[in-house]
């Protein structure tokens, strides 16, 4: 689809369909080009200096804050499997591989404590079958000694 293309559907309002109702959406950019419509989150801020004093305020749209942009980037960037944005390939290659080491690292934890809770459960189980045959066995005992069968 061609640049003009895009632009005149989006003039139309997406497929050919005009959209109406809701709450008003803004046009935002991700930094991998990515074009998002979403609502603006707006919030108020503060800066102050050292000693405290409000050196500026006002209200910001919270949705650059997540790095969108109202332009379209003119660098783009790779998008991760992590939700963030890298610079090169490489750098996302190096992060997907530091999160299956974690994740590996977190999988290992998980099967060790698995294991030492059914362990821990076995023997468990095993005590209460000693304890149970103790029983039975003074039961016999008893049944015996007053001569029921």
């Amino acid at each position: 689809m061609t640049t003009q293309a895009s632009e005149n559907m989006g003039s139309r309002g997406g497929l050919g369909v005009k959209i109406t109702g809701g709450l008003p959406t803004q046009r935002y950019f991700t930094p991998a080009g990515e074009e998002i419509f979403a609502v603006p989150s707006m919030r108020e801020f503060q800066q102050k200096d050292e000693n405290g004093k409000i050196v500026r305020s006002g209200t910001r749209d919270g949705n650059l804050d997540k790095g969108w942009t109202m332009t379209m980037p003119e660098v783009l960037k790779f998008k991760c499997p992590c939700k963030q944005f890298h610079d090169t390939q490489e750098a996302v290659d190096v992060c997907v591989s530091k999160r299956a080491i974690e994740s590996a690292k977190w999988e290992t934890r998980a099967q060790k404590e698995i294991n030492a809770t059914s362990s821990a459960s076995e023997t468990r189980i095993d005590d209460l079958e000693k304890d149970v045959k103790g029983m039975s066995e003074g039961i016999e005992a008893i049944k015996k000694a007053l001569g029921i069968e």
